[in-house]
């Protein structure tokens, strides 16, 4: 009877270590699962991102970075997200009195331009600049035909950047690359192309655009969109959401990059191959990139 009970005693002690040994295995893969290293595998494999760089915290503390490959100090291009850059130059301008928001250029106002609302749809009549050869200026194409009376909707426009940085060129009396980076520090260690130009032609390391994202914003021009109104809704440089201003950059092929901020926390992604959905993409991206805000 009591080598029974013995016998039974051990069965439940070995019972219980087995469900102890599960339980702990079971947590350690459920960590794995949702670390964020592994979250940031799974949605590249699943958009064919290729290799990669993740960098996202608190704007003033040292964030947190993720690497897929060897990427941490690789130069990419920036594509859209020369964007931010040029309009932060040009809002440097506007406060030292140099340009003006309402003055006219191409029959647009400096704002309109800025906010994609100057009257180009590239949807009806091509993309004049993504389109040309790219040994070709896009600051040195003409401006063309409007689809749209200005301000009367917005339309995503790269050729309204590039005359933007004409206009830059025009007041400072400088090359525009030159210009920006006299305006605008955190660029100097950067790279820049006359193809794409100011509206996408800048590039260098994740790094190097967290300092840019990262700096002090003119919140001019940064109201949230009007109730009902389609999405994505246009700032000065950036797409305004409900709660982050955000931008991505890609052409086919080549690259995919995404970048959101929100107040004081930033989060920025970088990656060698574009995926199929660069929007479905930036969604999935979103909870990670924010995954080390502060609410």
């Amino acid at each position: 009877m009591t080598a029974r009970i013995k016998s039974e005693d051990n069965r439940v002690v070995r019972v219980g270590i087995l469900w102890m040994l599960l339980s702990l295995l079971s947590l350690f893969i459920i960590i794995q699962i949702s670390s964020p290293e592994s979250r940031l595998e799974r949605i590249a494999r699943l958009h064919d991102l290729g290799d990669g760089y993740v960098i996202y915290g608190i704007i003033g503390a040292t964030p947190t970075s993720i690497s897929i490959g060897n990427s941490a100090g690789k130069t990419r291009a920036y594509f859209n997200l020369s964007k931010p850059i040029t309009a932060a130059a040009v809002m440097e301008l506007v406060e030292l009195g140099t340009i003006g928001l309402d003055e006219e250029i191409e029959g647009a106002t400096v704002a309109q331009l800025l906010s994609h609302s100057a009257g180009w749809d590239s949807n009806i009549d091509g993309d004049p600049v993504t389109s040309a050869s790219r040994d070709t200026e896009c600051m040195n194409l003409p401006a063309p035909e409007k689809q749209f009376t200005p301000g009367a909707k917005q339309v995503y426009s790269n050729i309204g950047y590039c005359i933007l940085g004409r206009l830059i060129e025009e007041r400072t009396g400088q090359p525009y690359d030159d210009a920006i980076r006299m305006l605008i520090p955190e660029v100097r260690g950067m790279s820049y192309n006359a193809w794409l130009g100011p509206a996408g032609g800048w590039s260098g390391t994740a790094g190097q655009y967290w300092d840019f994202a990262s700096r002090p914003l003119n919140w001019e021009g940064f109201e949230g969109p009007p109730p009902g109104s389609p999405q994505p809704h246009y700032g000065f440089g950036w797409a305004l959401g409900e709660h982050d201003i955000s931008h991505y950059g890609m052409i086919t092929g080549e690259g995919y990059n995404v970048v959101m901020r929100s107040g004081d926390t930033l989060g920025l992604a970088m990656f060698d191959n574009s995926p199929a959905d660069p929007v479905e993409t930036r969604n999935d991206l979103r909870p990670l990139l924010r995954s080390g805000w502060s609410h």
